[in-house]
Protein backbone atom coordinates (compact mmCIF):
# COMPACT_ATOMS: atom_id res chain seq x y z
CA UNK A 1 0.00 0.00 0.00
CA UNK A 2 3.05 2.44 -0.47
CA UNK A 3 3.09 4.83 -3.40
CA UNK A 4 5.84 2.97 -4.89
CA UNK A 5 5.11 -0.76 -3.79
CA UNK A 6 8.06 -2.70 -2.16
CA UNK A 7 6.54 -6.15 -3.25
CA UNK A 8 4.64 -7.18 -6.38
CA UNK A 9 3.41 -10.27 -8.44
CA UNK A 10 3.50 -10.02 -12.21
CA UNK A 11 2.27 -12.78 -14.65
CA UNK A 12 2.61 -13.47 -18.36
CA UNK A 13 -1.21 -14.72 -18.38
CA UNK A 14 -4.19 -15.05 -16.08
CA UNK A 15 -7.40 -16.57 -16.04
CA UNK A 16 -9.99 -14.83 -13.46
CA UNK A 17 -13.22 -15.89 -12.35
CA UNK A 18 -14.95 -13.30 -10.77
CA UNK A 19 -15.67 -14.35 -6.83
CA UNK A 20 -14.22 -17.69 -7.63
CA UNK A 21 -10.63 -17.65 -8.30
CA UNK A 22 -8.03 -16.85 -10.58
CA UNK A 23 -5.23 -18.44 -12.10
CA UNK A 24 -1.48 -17.16 -12.84
CA UNK A 25 1.12 -18.55 -15.24
CA UNK A 26 4.85 -18.19 -15.17
CA UNK A 27 3.79 -15.75 -11.78
CA UNK A 28 6.84 -14.24 -10.26
CA UNK A 29 7.21 -12.49 -6.89
CA UNK A 30 9.44 -9.07 -7.33
CA UNK A 31 10.70 -7.26 -3.88
CA UNK A 32 11.82 -3.89 -5.51
CA UNK A 33 12.86 -5.01 -8.74
CA UNK A 34 14.85 -7.96 -7.13
CA UNK A 35 13.07 -11.43 -8.44
CA UNK A 36 11.99 -13.39 -5.34
CA UNK A 37 10.33 -16.44 -6.00
CA UNK A 38 8.88 -18.37 -9.26
CA UNK A 39 5.97 -20.65 -9.43
CA UNK A 40 4.99 -22.09 -13.09
CA UNK A 41 0.91 -21.85 -12.08
CA UNK A 42 -0.73 -19.80 -9.35
CA UNK A 43 -4.15 -20.34 -7.80
CA UNK A 44 -6.01 -18.03 -5.76
CA UNK A 45 -9.13 -18.27 -4.21
CA UNK A 46 -11.42 -15.66 -4.24
CA UNK A 47 -14.05 -17.41 -2.49
CA UNK A 48 -14.37 -15.72 1.38
CA UNK A 49 -14.63 -19.06 2.83
CA UNK A 50 -12.28 -22.14 1.74
CA UNK A 51 -15.21 -24.88 0.24
CA UNK A 52 -14.08 -27.05 -2.38
CA UNK A 53 -12.62 -30.22 -3.54
CA UNK A 54 -8.93 -29.91 -4.15
CA UNK A 55 -6.82 -32.40 -6.33
CA UNK A 56 -3.44 -31.99 -5.70
CA UNK A 57 -0.74 -32.85 -6.57
CA UNK A 58 -0.43 -35.64 -9.07
CA UNK A 59 2.76 -37.20 -9.70
CA UNK A 60 4.81 -40.33 -9.84
CA UNK A 61 7.74 -41.47 -7.60
CA UNK A 62 10.44 -44.33 -8.00
CA UNK A 63 9.19 -46.15 -4.82
CA UNK A 64 5.53 -45.35 -4.38
CA UNK A 65 4.42 -45.57 -7.84
CA UNK A 66 1.89 -43.31 -9.23
CA UNK A 67 -0.08 -40.96 -6.61
CA UNK A 68 -2.46 -38.41 -6.17
CA UNK A 69 -3.53 -36.48 -3.61
CA UNK A 70 -6.89 -34.71 -2.77
CA UNK A 71 -8.96 -33.12 -0.14
CA UNK A 72 -12.06 -31.34 0.29
CA UNK A 73 -12.70 -28.19 2.22
CA UNK A 74 -15.39 -28.22 4.19
CA UNK A 75 -16.94 -24.71 6.29
CA UNK A 76 -19.30 -24.25 8.84
CA UNK A 77 -18.55 -21.07 10.30
CA UNK A 78 -15.21 -18.97 11.11
CA UNK A 79 -15.16 -21.67 13.96
CA UNK A 80 -16.34 -24.94 12.76
CA UNK A 81 -14.24 -26.04 9.74
CA UNK A 82 -11.65 -28.69 8.27
CA UNK A 83 -11.09 -31.23 5.38
CA UNK A 84 -11.48 -34.27 4.39
CA UNK A 85 -8.74 -36.62 2.71
CA UNK A 86 -8.90 -39.06 0.07
CA UNK A 87 -5.45 -39.81 -1.72
CA UNK A 88 -4.74 -42.55 -4.12
CA UNK A 89 -0.80 -44.33 -3.98
CA UNK A 90 -0.17 -46.90 -6.44
CA UNK A 91 2.26 -49.20 -4.77
CA UNK A 92 1.06 -48.32 -1.11
CA UNK A 93 -3.24 -48.21 -1.70
CA UNK A 94 -5.66 -45.49 -1.01
CA UNK A 95 -5.07 -43.64 2.16
CA UNK A 96 -8.50 -42.06 3.90
CA UNK A 97 -8.24 -38.97 6.53
CA UNK A 98 -10.01 -35.83 7.93
CA UNK A 99 -8.84 -33.00 9.99
CA UNK A 100 -11.21 -30.55 11.83
CA UNK A 101 -10.48 -26.70 13.47
CA UNK A 102 -13.00 -26.03 16.20
CA UNK A 103 -13.73 -22.82 18.61
CA UNK A 104 -16.00 -22.63 21.11
CA UNK A 105 -16.74 -20.44 23.86
CA UNK A 106 -16.41 -16.87 24.66
CA UNK A 107 -14.45 -14.42 27.06
CA UNK A 108 -12.52 -15.65 29.18
CA UNK A 109 -13.54 -19.49 28.82
CA UNK A 110 -12.83 -20.03 25.39
CA UNK A 111 -11.60 -23.40 23.61
CA UNK A 112 -9.77 -24.34 20.70
CA UNK A 113 -8.01 -26.68 19.13
CA UNK A 114 -7.08 -29.02 16.07
CA UNK A 115 -8.17 -32.98 15.30
CA UNK A 116 -6.08 -34.90 12.40
CA UNK A 117 -6.86 -38.39 11.77
CA UNK A 118 -5.38 -40.63 8.78
CA UNK A 119 -5.75 -44.44 8.12
CA UNK A 120 -4.29 -46.42 5.21
CA UNK A 121 -4.26 -50.15 4.56
CA UNK A 122 -1.04 -50.18 2.93
CA UNK A 123 0.10 -53.22 0.89
CA UNK A 124 3.53 -54.66 1.59
CA UNK A 125 6.25 -52.92 -0.60
CA UNK A 126 9.35 -55.11 -1.19
CA UNK A 127 12.85 -54.16 -3.08
CA UNK A 128 13.18 -56.03 -6.31
CA UNK A 129 17.45 -56.97 -6.57
CA UNK A 130 16.39 -58.96 -9.59
CA UNK A 131 14.73 -55.90 -11.78
CA UNK A 132 16.32 -53.00 -9.31
CA UNK A 133 12.91 -51.23 -8.28
CA UNK A 134 10.06 -51.29 -5.99
CA UNK A 135 6.89 -53.79 -6.23
CA UNK A 136 4.48 -55.49 -4.55
CA UNK A 137 4.10 -59.16 -4.46
CA UNK A 138 1.02 -61.47 -4.95
CA UNK A 139 1.94 -62.71 -1.28
CA UNK A 140 2.33 -59.63 -0.41
CA UNK A 141 0.31 -58.51 3.01
CA UNK A 142 -1.30 -55.74 3.83
CA UNK A 143 -0.71 -53.57 7.02
CA UNK A 144 -3.06 -51.26 8.87
CA UNK A 145 -1.13 -47.62 9.65
CA UNK A 146 -2.75 -44.60 11.19
CA UNK A 147 -2.25 -41.45 12.80
CA UNK A 148 -4.15 -39.79 15.21
CA UNK A 149 -3.00 -35.65 16.35
CA UNK A 150 -5.06 -33.27 19.05
CA UNK A 151 -4.19 -30.29 19.99
CA UNK A 152 -6.53 -28.40 22.46
CA UNK A 153 -6.36 -24.99 24.28
CA UNK A 154 -8.75 -24.37 27.04
CA UNK A 155 -9.23 -20.77 29.01
CA UNK A 156 -10.45 -22.04 32.46
CA UNK A 157 -10.51 -18.32 33.79
CA UNK A 158 -8.88 -14.58 33.41
CA UNK A 159 -5.29 -16.23 34.37
CA UNK A 160 -5.77 -20.09 34.01
CA UNK A 161 -5.11 -22.03 30.60
CA UNK A 162 -5.00 -25.60 30.26
CA UNK A 163 -3.19 -27.99 27.17
CA UNK A 164 -3.68 -30.99 25.83
CA UNK A 165 -1.13 -33.00 23.73
CA UNK A 166 -1.97 -36.45 22.17
CA UNK A 167 0.13 -37.47 18.99
CA UNK A 168 -0.83 -41.39 18.19
CA UNK A 169 0.83 -43.66 15.86
CA UNK A 170 0.61 -47.13 14.59
CA UNK A 171 4.50 -47.34 14.40
CA UNK A 172 7.56 -45.62 14.78
CA UNK A 173 7.91 -45.06 10.67
CA UNK A 174 4.59 -43.36 10.16
CA UNK A 175 5.99 -39.58 10.32
CA UNK A 176 9.10 -40.74 7.63
CA UNK A 177 7.47 -42.50 5.44
CA UNK A 178 4.38 -40.13 5.00
CA UNK A 179 6.33 -37.00 5.23
CA UNK A 180 5.92 -36.08 1.75
CA UNK A 181 1.95 -36.62 1.70
CA UNK A 182 2.09 -34.59 5.09
CA UNK A 183 4.00 -31.53 3.90
CA UNK A 184 1.71 -31.61 0.46
CA UNK A 185 -1.15 -31.03 2.95
CA UNK A 186 0.07 -27.72 4.37
CA UNK A 187 2.18 -29.49 7.55
CA UNK A 188 5.40 -27.59 8.15
CA UNK A 189 8.27 -29.92 8.68
CA UNK A 190 8.86 -28.50 12.13
CA UNK A 191 5.87 -29.05 12.94
CA UNK A 192 5.84 -32.89 12.38
CA UNK A 193 8.85 -32.80 14.35
CA UNK A 194 7.41 -31.36 17.49
CA UNK A 195 4.97 -34.50 17.28
CA UNK A 196 5.89 -36.27 20.21
CA UNK A 197 5.59 -40.55 21.23
CA UNK A 198 3.77 -39.28 24.35
CA UNK A 199 0.36 -37.45 25.55
CA UNK A 200 0.94 -34.36 27.65
CA UNK A 201 -2.01 -32.26 29.75
CA UNK A 202 -0.60 -28.81 32.03
CA UNK A 203 -2.49 -26.36 33.63
CA UNK A 204 -0.84 -23.41 33.83
CA UNK A 205 -1.73 -20.28 36.03
CA UNK A 206 -0.24 -17.40 35.85
CA UNK A 207 -0.38 -14.07 37.77
CA UNK A 208 2.37 -11.02 38.28
CA UNK A 209 3.95 -12.12 41.41
CA UNK A 210 3.88 -16.29 40.46
CA UNK A 211 3.26 -18.78 38.36
CA UNK A 212 2.26 -22.13 39.20
CA UNK A 213 1.60 -25.49 36.84
CA UNK A 214 -0.11 -29.18 36.79
CA UNK A 215 1.62 -31.13 34.55
CA UNK A 216 1.10 -34.42 33.43
CA UNK A 217 3.41 -36.87 31.10
CA UNK A 218 2.26 -39.91 29.76
CA UNK A 219 3.71 -42.75 27.10
CA UNK A 220 0.95 -43.86 24.82
CA UNK A 221 3.03 -45.60 22.16
CA UNK A 222 4.30 -48.91 22.71
CA UNK A 223 6.87 -48.81 19.65
CA UNK A 224 9.10 -46.22 21.66
CA UNK A 225 11.80 -47.14 23.74
CA UNK A 226 12.02 -46.41 27.51
CA UNK A 227 10.25 -42.89 28.33
CA UNK A 228 10.33 -40.72 32.20
CA UNK A 229 6.43 -40.65 32.72
CA UNK A 230 5.68 -37.46 34.72
CA UNK A 231 2.71 -38.88 36.87
CA UNK A 232 1.98 -36.15 37.91
CA UNK A 233 4.59 -32.82 38.22
CA UNK A 234 3.71 -30.06 40.26
CA UNK A 235 5.69 -26.89 40.02
CA UNK A 236 5.88 -22.99 41.74
CA UNK A 237 7.59 -20.23 40.43
CA UNK A 238 7.35 -16.71 42.43
CA UNK A 239 8.59 -13.69 40.25
CA UNK A 240 11.19 -11.58 41.10
CA UNK A 241 10.35 -9.21 43.81
CA UNK A 242 11.52 -6.79 46.35
CA UNK A 243 12.20 -7.95 49.91
CA UNK A 244 10.24 -6.16 52.03
CA UNK A 245 10.91 -2.00 51.85
CA UNK A 246 14.70 -3.14 51.70
CA UNK A 247 16.64 -2.99 47.98
CA UNK A 248 17.43 -7.08 47.88
CA UNK A 249 15.43 -8.48 45.38
CA UNK A 250 14.52 -12.45 45.71
CA UNK A 251 12.81 -15.14 43.68
CA UNK A 252 12.05 -18.53 44.25
CA UNK A 253 10.86 -21.72 42.73
CA UNK A 254 10.82 -25.35 43.42
CA UNK A 255 8.58 -28.54 42.26
CA UNK A 256 7.20 -31.93 42.87
CA UNK A 257 7.81 -34.69 40.71
CA UNK A 258 6.78 -38.16 40.31
CA UNK A 259 8.94 -40.16 37.95
CA UNK A 260 7.64 -43.61 36.70
CA UNK A 261 10.13 -45.06 33.84
CA UNK A 262 7.98 -46.47 31.56
CA UNK A 263 8.19 -49.86 30.85
CA UNK A 264 11.11 -50.29 32.91
CA UNK A 265 9.13 -49.46 35.94
CA UNK A 266 11.84 -47.56 38.22
CA UNK A 267 10.06 -44.96 39.83
CA UNK A 268 11.52 -42.00 41.98
CA UNK A 269 9.87 -38.83 43.46
CA UNK A 270 12.23 -36.30 43.42
CA UNK A 271 11.39 -32.28 45.08
CA UNK A 272 13.76 -29.38 44.46
CA UNK A 273 13.51 -25.87 45.23
CA UNK A 274 15.93 -22.64 44.14
CA UNK A 275 16.06 -19.49 46.43
CA UNK A 276 17.79 -16.93 45.03
CA UNK A 277 18.52 -13.13 46.60
CA UNK A 278 20.51 -10.12 44.66
CA UNK A 279 20.77 -6.90 45.14
CA UNK A 280 21.02 -4.07 42.19
CA UNK A 281 23.10 -0.98 42.66
CA UNK A 282 25.09 1.64 40.50
CA UNK A 283 29.15 2.36 40.78
CA UNK A 284 28.90 5.66 39.18
CA UNK A 285 28.26 4.72 34.83
CA UNK A 286 28.79 1.02 35.84
CA UNK A 287 25.44 -1.04 37.03
CA UNK A 288 26.23 -4.09 39.19
CA UNK A 289 23.69 -6.61 40.72
CA UNK A 290 25.40 -9.72 42.97
CA UNK A 291 23.93 -12.41 43.68
CA UNK A 292 23.73 -15.80 45.98
CA UNK A 293 21.77 -18.62 45.76
CA UNK A 294 20.91 -22.07 47.27
CA UNK A 295 19.87 -25.03 45.31
CA UNK A 296 18.84 -28.15 46.68
CA UNK A 297 17.29 -31.98 45.67
CA UNK A 298 15.78 -34.32 47.34
CA UNK A 299 15.28 -37.80 45.96
CA UNK A 300 13.27 -40.80 47.55
CA UNK A 301 15.74 -43.39 46.29
CA UNK A 302 18.21 -44.16 43.89
CA UNK A 303 19.19 -46.86 40.97
CA UNK A 304 21.90 -48.60 44.60
CA UNK A 305 18.43 -48.82 46.69
CA UNK A 306 19.54 -45.87 49.08
CA UNK A 307 16.93 -43.62 50.21
CA UNK A 308 16.10 -39.71 51.33
CA UNK A 309 18.97 -38.49 49.52
CA UNK A 310 19.75 -34.72 49.77
CA UNK A 311 21.87 -33.31 46.89
CA UNK A 312 22.58 -29.51 47.10
CA UNK A 313 25.47 -26.79 46.41
CA UNK A 314 25.37 -22.56 46.52
CA UNK A 315 25.71 -20.15 44.46
CA UNK A 316 27.06 -16.80 43.66
CA UNK A 317 27.50 -14.70 40.52
CA UNK A 318 28.43 -10.78 40.12
CA UNK A 319 27.08 -9.35 36.91
CA UNK A 320 27.91 -5.90 35.78
CA UNK A 321 26.59 -4.17 32.87
CA UNK A 322 26.35 -0.47 31.54
CA UNK A 323 24.70 1.45 27.99
CA UNK A 324 27.31 3.96 25.88
CA UNK A 325 25.10 6.31 23.88
CA UNK A 326 26.46 8.25 20.51
CA UNK A 327 24.55 11.81 20.02
CA UNK A 328 21.16 11.59 17.89
CA UNK A 329 22.28 11.52 14.55
CA UNK A 330 19.88 11.95 11.70
CA UNK A 331 19.02 9.20 7.95
CA UNK A 332 16.80 11.29 5.98
CA UNK A 333 13.93 11.52 7.88
CA UNK A 334 14.84 9.18 10.91
CA UNK A 335 16.68 10.17 13.56
CA UNK A 336 19.03 7.50 15.06
CA UNK A 337 20.99 6.54 17.92
CA UNK A 338 23.57 3.48 18.30
CA UNK A 339 23.66 2.05 21.89
CA UNK A 340 27.07 -0.08 23.40
CA UNK A 341 25.84 -2.27 25.88
CA UNK A 342 29.06 -4.23 27.31
CA UNK A 343 28.07 -7.06 29.95
CA UNK A 344 30.36 -9.22 31.91
CA UNK A 345 29.01 -11.72 34.38
CA UNK A 346 30.91 -14.08 37.22
CA UNK A 347 29.39 -17.47 38.13
CA UNK A 348 30.43 -19.89 40.62
CA UNK A 349 29.02 -22.71 42.24
CA UNK A 350 31.35 -26.05 43.68
CA UNK A 351 30.33 -29.68 42.77
CA UNK A 352 27.08 -31.12 44.89
CA UNK A 353 27.39 -32.66 47.72
CA UNK A 354 27.10 -36.68 46.45
CA UNK A 355 27.23 -38.21 43.39
CA UNK A 356 24.95 -37.81 40.22
CA UNK A 357 26.66 -41.09 38.60
CA UNK A 358 23.93 -42.77 41.43
CA UNK A 359 20.54 -41.47 40.39
CA UNK A 360 17.98 -42.33 37.89
CA UNK A 361 18.91 -41.06 34.33
CA UNK A 362 15.74 -39.42 34.34
CA UNK A 363 15.89 -37.73 37.32
CA UNK A 364 17.00 -33.78 36.96
CA UNK A 365 20.54 -32.95 38.21
CA UNK A 366 22.70 -30.25 39.90
CA UNK A 367 24.69 -28.61 37.25
CA UNK A 368 28.52 -29.54 38.06
CA UNK A 369 30.86 -27.10 39.04
CA UNK A 370 30.69 -23.50 37.67
CA UNK A 371 33.24 -21.21 37.31
CA UNK A 372 33.53 -19.10 34.29
CA UNK A 373 32.85 -15.48 33.09
CA UNK A 374 30.29 -14.38 30.73
CA UNK A 375 30.62 -11.73 28.28
CA UNK A 376 28.33 -10.04 25.66
CA UNK A 377 28.74 -7.36 23.75
CA UNK A 378 25.75 -5.88 21.98
CA UNK A 379 25.56 -3.04 19.63
CA UNK A 380 22.44 -1.64 18.95
CA UNK A 381 20.93 0.89 16.25
CA UNK A 382 17.71 2.59 17.05
CA UNK A 383 15.59 5.08 14.73
CA UNK A 384 12.97 7.23 15.56
CA UNK A 385 10.58 8.84 12.54
CA UNK A 386 8.46 12.55 13.03
CA UNK A 387 5.42 11.21 14.98
CA UNK A 388 6.17 7.23 15.22
CA UNK A 389 7.50 4.75 18.10
CA UNK A 390 11.14 4.06 18.09
CA UNK A 391 12.33 0.97 16.63
CA UNK A 392 15.08 -1.25 16.71
CA UNK A 393 16.81 -1.28 13.05
CA UNK A 394 19.92 -3.37 14.08
CA UNK A 395 21.42 -5.57 16.25
CA UNK A 396 24.65 -6.91 16.73
CA UNK A 397 25.58 -9.42 19.44
CA UNK A 398 28.86 -10.87 20.50
CA UNK A 399 28.91 -13.80 23.95
CA UNK A 400 31.13 -16.08 24.41
CA UNK A 401 32.63 -17.79 28.48
CA UNK A 402 35.89 -17.65 30.00
CA UNK A 403 36.03 -21.13 31.84
CA UNK A 404 38.77 -20.65 34.55
CA UNK A 405 38.97 -24.58 35.68
CA UNK A 406 37.87 -26.60 32.60
CA UNK A 407 39.82 -29.44 32.76
CA UNK A 408 36.82 -31.49 31.57
CA UNK A 409 36.74 -29.81 28.37
CA UNK A 410 40.41 -31.56 27.64
CA UNK A 411 41.95 -27.97 27.41
CA UNK A 412 44.34 -27.32 29.64
CA UNK A 413 43.46 -25.23 32.96
CA UNK A 414 41.77 -22.06 30.84
CA UNK A 415 39.68 -22.18 28.17
CA UNK A 416 37.82 -20.04 25.70
CA UNK A 417 34.02 -21.11 25.01
CA UNK A 418 32.51 -20.50 21.74
CA UNK A 419 32.49 -17.31 20.14
CA UNK A 420 28.57 -16.42 19.12
CA UNK A 421 27.46 -13.57 16.79
CA UNK A 422 23.95 -12.67 15.79
CA UNK A 423 23.47 -10.07 13.78
CA UNK A 424 19.41 -8.71 12.88
CA UNK A 425 18.92 -6.21 10.50
CA UNK A 426 15.11 -4.50 10.31
CA UNK A 427 15.07 -1.80 7.84
CA UNK A 428 11.73 -1.52 7.55
CA UNK A 429 8.79 -3.21 9.51
CA UNK A 430 8.20 -5.97 6.70
CA UNK A 431 11.58 -6.87 6.21
CA UNK A 432 14.16 -8.26 7.60
CA UNK A 433 17.83 -10.11 7.69
CA UNK A 434 19.26 -12.37 10.67
CA UNK A 435 22.67 -13.79 10.71
CA UNK A 436 24.41 -16.19 13.35
CA UNK A 437 27.89 -17.70 13.28
CA UNK A 438 29.10 -20.41 15.61
CA UNK A 439 33.29 -19.95 16.39
CA UNK A 440 35.76 -22.19 18.06
CA UNK A 441 37.98 -19.90 19.44
CA UNK A 442 40.42 -23.09 20.85
CA UNK A 443 40.67 -24.98 17.76
CA UNK A 444 39.72 -21.86 14.81
CA UNK A 445 36.92 -24.16 13.40
CA UNK A 446 33.57 -22.23 12.42
CA UNK A 447 30.99 -24.57 13.49
CA UNK A 448 27.66 -23.44 11.89
CA UNK A 449 26.47 -20.03 10.29
CA UNK A 450 23.09 -19.34 9.34
CA UNK A 451 21.52 -16.76 7.48
CA UNK A 452 18.41 -15.78 6.95
CA UNK A 453 15.80 -13.30 5.02
CA UNK A 454 11.90 -12.74 6.03
CA UNK A 455 9.45 -10.36 4.66
CA UNK A 456 6.39 -10.11 6.73
CA UNK A 457 2.90 -9.10 5.60
CA UNK A 458 -0.72 -8.92 6.30
CA UNK A 459 -3.37 -11.47 5.43
CA UNK A 460 -5.63 -10.51 2.72
CA UNK A 461 -9.88 -11.11 3.13
CA UNK A 462 -8.67 -14.39 5.40
CA UNK A 463 -11.93 -13.53 7.93
CA UNK A 464 -12.09 -17.33 8.46
CA UNK A 465 -8.33 -17.56 9.81
CA UNK A 466 -8.76 -17.75 13.77
CA UNK A 467 -5.34 -17.36 16.02
CA UNK A 468 -4.15 -20.43 18.14
CA UNK A 469 -0.82 -20.53 19.06
CA UNK A 470 -0.19 -23.82 18.88
CA UNK A 471 -0.59 -24.30 15.29
CA UNK A 472 1.48 -21.51 14.84
CA UNK A 473 -0.97 -19.39 12.65
CA UNK A 474 -2.79 -16.24 13.22
CA UNK A 475 -4.73 -13.50 11.45
CA UNK A 476 -2.28 -10.85 13.04
CA UNK A 477 0.53 -11.44 9.98
CA UNK A 478 2.27 -14.02 7.50
CA UNK A 479 5.70 -14.56 7.28
CA UNK A 480 7.56 -15.63 3.95
CA UNK A 481 11.73 -16.59 5.23
CA UNK A 482 14.39 -18.15 2.96
CA UNK A 483 17.90 -18.82 4.97
CA UNK A 484 20.90 -20.92 4.17
CA UNK A 485 22.73 -22.94 7.05
CA UNK A 486 26.71 -24.17 6.78
CA UNK A 487 27.79 -26.66 9.41
CA UNK A 488 31.35 -27.90 10.19
CA UNK A 489 31.78 -31.42 11.54
CA UNK A 490 35.28 -31.87 11.08
CA UNK A 491 34.39 -34.23 7.98
CA UNK A 492 32.11 -32.83 5.77
CA UNK A 493 30.15 -29.34 5.32
CA UNK A 494 26.66 -29.21 4.53
CA UNK A 495 25.03 -26.64 3.00
CA UNK A 496 20.92 -25.90 3.42
CA UNK A 497 18.85 -24.00 2.11
CA UNK A 498 14.98 -24.02 3.12
CA UNK A 499 11.99 -21.85 1.91
CA UNK A 500 8.97 -21.31 4.35
CA UNK A 501 5.86 -19.76 4.39
CA UNK A 502 3.97 -19.03 7.52
CA UNK A 503 1.56 -19.47 8.30
CA UNK A 504 0.92 -22.65 6.61
CA UNK A 505 -2.56 -24.23 8.02
CA UNK A 506 -2.89 -27.98 8.75
CA UNK A 507 -6.75 -27.66 8.15
CA UNK A 508 -8.35 -25.26 5.74
CA UNK A 509 -6.79 -22.37 4.11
Amino acid sequence: EFPEPHYRFVANRMKIYPGQRFWAYNFIVYVRNVPGAYFPVYKRSLKEVPYGFVLWPVGHSSKKGWFAISHYNWYVNPKLRGRLYLDYIERLGVGKGFDTSYRFGSGEQTGEGYLYGYFIDEEELLWDEQDEKWSNTREAETIDRWKLHLRHRQNLSKDTVALLRVDKFSDADFNTDYEDEEKWKGFLRKYLENQSPEGTLSITKSRRDYTAQFYVKKRINDFVGVIPEKLPEVTFDLNRQELGDSSFYWDFDSGLVYFHEAPEGNEDVQVDSHIKFSRPSRLGWLRLEPAVGERAFWYSRNKLGDKNLLMENYEVSLGTNTTFYSPVFKAGKMQMRHLIQPRLTYYYSPEPTQSRNNLFSFNDRLLTERDYFDLELVNRLIGKKAGGAKRELASLTLSSKFYRNSEFLGRGEHAWGNLIADLKLSPTEKVSFDGEADYDLNTGWLNKFSTGFGWRGKPNNYKYLDRFEGLGWTNESWKTSLGTEYYEDRKSTRLNSSHIPLPRMPSSA
